[in-house]
Parts: C-alpha cells; sequence; structure tokens
C-alpha cells in the first residue's frame, strides 16, 4: 500500500498467503556473491595456509555505477586445474555457478577425489605437516595457542589439532599416544608433544628425528616408545635452548611449537641444538620373566579398554593364555572386540601393539578390568 508522505508508492504483493498466485512466467531471482568471491572459479587461485588467495584478499575497486566489483569471470575449461599433486580436467566450462554433486569446479583444486586427496593438499602448502599431542584439554586457549605459535614462524605451515585428550600430567599415557600419533602420520611429519608436569624446572627441551619423523618434547619420558621402537642408527636427539623470554609455565607456546615449526619448515636437526641422550619413562616398558611378562595399564581409552605397556615385540612371537591383575584374571584372548561375549572381559592385541583388557561394547572397568596404572601379568606359552 502506498506510503503517506514519502512521495514514494511502495506496493507489496503477499504471494504466500492462502489463495495468493504467483503470476506466470515469473521466476523466483538467487541472489549470489559476485564470482571473484569463490577462490576456486580461478585458476590461479591457491591455498597458502592461512593466507587468502591473491584475488580474495584484494578485491577490484568499486565501480562508479553500481559500487560493487566487477570482475571478469575466469572459466576453467578441460584445458587444465593443476595441483601439487595431480592434474585434474573438467568436462565443461565453469563460471562460478555451484552445480550439484562432487562437480570438476569443486574438485579442481583439491585433486582428483573429493575425499582421500593425497598430500601435500595444495600448492604452497608445506610438505611437513605439524600433529600435537599435549593434556591442554579443549576448555582453555592452550591448545589454540599452539597453532598460533606455529604461525607466527610460518603462516604456510599445516597445523594439525591432534590429540589434546592426555590425561593432565600423565606423562606414560602420552608417551602411548606420542607413538599412535606418529603412526598414523606420513614420513616428514613433526609431532609436538606437550605433557610437561615439570615445565620450568631444569628438565631438559628435546627435539628428535627417528624413522623419518621429527618429535618436539619435555626430555620426561614423553620419547620412550618412539625412541625405543626406531633402529638405533637412525636416532638423533638435541637439545633445545630455553629463551629468557619464555614463560616459565608455558614451554608449550615459547619452546616447543616455535621448534616444531622451525623443522617443518626445513631447519636441520643440529640447527636446533646439540646432541643428547633422551631419558625413557622408568614404567613405560614391560619385563619378560621366564612364561610371563609384567606391565602396568597405561592408558585406559575413550571406549573403556586398558591399554597396557606390554607389547607385540615384548611378547617376541610367544602366545599370550590368560592375564591376571589383582582382583581379576582372563583366559579369553582373541582377536577383536566384536569376538567378546557380552559381559566377558578378553586380551587383545590393539592397532598400536600393545596388548589390552577389553570388553564388548562396554567399559572393561565396568566388569571388573583392570583400572590405569594397575600392574598386569600376562602368562605365556
Amino acid at each position: 500500500m502506498p506510503s503517506e508522505g514519502s512521495g514514494l508508492a511502495v506496493t507489496v504483493i503477499d504471494w504466500s498467503r492462502p489463495g495468493s498466485r504467483q503470476p506466470p512466467g515469473r521466476r523466483r531471482k538467487t541472489l549470489r556473491a559476485p564470482a571473484w568471491t569463490y577462490p576456486w572459479t580461478h585458476p590461479e587461485s591457491q591455498l597458502t595456509g592461512s593466507q587468502l588467495p591473491l584475488s580474495v584478499a584484494t578485491p577490484p575497486a568499486p565501480t562508479e555505477r553500481t559500487g560493487s566489483p566487477r570482475r571478469p569471470r575466469t572459466p576453467i575449461t578441460a584445458a587444465t586445474a593443476t595441483t601439487a599433486t595431480a592434474t585434474t580436467t573438467s568436462g565443461t566450462p565453469h563460471t562460478g555457478r555451484r552445480r550439484g554433486g562432487a562437480g570438476a569446479g569443486a574438485t579442481a583444486l583439491l585433486g582428483t577425489a573429493r575425499y582421500g586427496t593425497p598430500f601435500p593438499y595444495a600448492r604452497g602448502v608445506a610438505t611437513s605437516p605439524i600433529a600435537f599431542v599435549t593434556d591442554y584439554g579443549s576448555h582453555d586457549t592452550y591448545a589454540a595457542a599452539l597453532h598460533a605459535a606455529v604461525w607466527a614462524v610460518d603462516p604456510s605451515l599445516l597445523a594439525l589439532t591432534g590429540m589434546h585428550g592426555v590425561l593432565p600430567g600423565d606423562v606414560l599415557g602420552g608417551a602411548y599416544h606420542v607413538k599412535a600419533m606418529a603412526a598414523a602420520m606420513p614420513p616428514g611429519a613433526v609431532v609436538c608433544a606437550v605433557v610437561d608436569p615439570g615445565v620450568g624446572t631444569a628438565r631438559a627441551a628435546i627435539a628428535a628425528q627417528l624413522g623419518g619423523r621429527s618429535f618436539v618434547l619435555p626430555d620426561n619420558g614423553l620419547i620412550s616408545y618412539v625412541w625405543d621402537e626406531s633402529p638405533p642408527l637412525s636416532r638423533q636427539c638435541v637439545a633445545l635452548p630455553v629463551p629468557e623470554t619464555a614463560s616459565p609455565t608455558f614451554h608449550g607456546r615459547d619452546v616447543f611449537a616455535p621448534a616444531a615449526a622451525r623443522l617443518a619448515g626445513g631447519a636441520s636437526l643440529r640447527d636446533l641444538g646439540e646432541p643428547v641422550k633422551p631419558q625413557l619413562h622408568p614404567h613405560a616398558f614391560a619385563r619378560v620373566e621366564d612364561d610371563e611378562a609384567v606391565g602396568v595399564v597405561a592408558v585406559v581409552d575413550r571406549f573403556g579398554n586398558a591399554v597396557s605397556t606390554v607389547r607385540a615385540r615384548d611378547v617376541d612371537g610367544r602366545r599370550v593364555t590368560a592375564v591376571e591383575w589383582e582382583g581379576g584374571r582372563s583366559v579369553l584372548v582373541v582377536r577383536t572386540y566384536a569376538d567378546i561375549p557380552d559381559g566377558a572381559l578378553g586380551v587383545l592385541l590393539g592397532s598400536a601393539g600393545h596388548w589390552e583388557v577389553s570388553a564388548r561394547e562396554a567399559p572393561a572397568e565396568d566388569l571388573g578390568g583392570p583400572p590405569r596404572g594397575t600392574e598386569i601379568r600376562m602368562h605365556l606359552a
């Protein structure tokens, strides 16, 4: 209806009211952002860590007529769309409009497939990803500060969240997770581990290269498993200097993350410090006594599996026949969790190469299994 006193008559038609009928030929218009705001529509665009593509970071100046950027659309034809790992072709020109499904335009920058793209993911991304293993949790800013410290050294580095769920101060559990994380990462990766109840004390800060991967961590035993399970001739370890400006309560941000960034950026291990021999955790390794392997429960994972310090290499090909702990015992040795009957406890070899006591779809401790820190005895045959 007309608006009084404005000199401008505006008529509003509500087509959604019952009985309203949309005029023939009327089409619903979809508002779209300018094509230049979609970086994947330009073959020259590339991902460089935290830096935006140039076409987005520096948009063109507004035009006199519309006040909005006027930028020609550059189609991606069947010619090429090159990445660091693959060259893909798109069957039809792509001008910035999103099409249904995982079309060529959606995958042009990322590689040959929507998921499972080989590493590195795009041009300009460093070839050595950094993964964190800490006890920082997710309720504070400590974990995010590690990423910020890495990007302060080099914004193009790829820093993965990794695992921040180690129990506070649990160095033995952290050593297990360092091993598991390293096994999951590609060669050349850097694992930055910070479970550091002795932060700010005389304990050393170290960096190591083992089995084609690098590690940056406090010298308190976190390195135990990856050091022990690496070929002796490939072990290298140096002591890291602690800057005077480093906070005595936050070496993760001020010492370990920057050192990890330097290694991921291509620095030599010897550029970081002088060679040293690291300390190993006193309870990290089982002892074998005749027909028994004696260890402790190092970790109780999210599913309630009691993961022990007894490894496959400790058993050395012998057959596990039973496991005992204070107040409990199991003679059920299985291949996987589904082989354990409901309400029973079983023993199996986990994916990281450690023997564990488990229940089917329930925490082992709920059925009388051993809690963290409990001594267990594996009977061998």
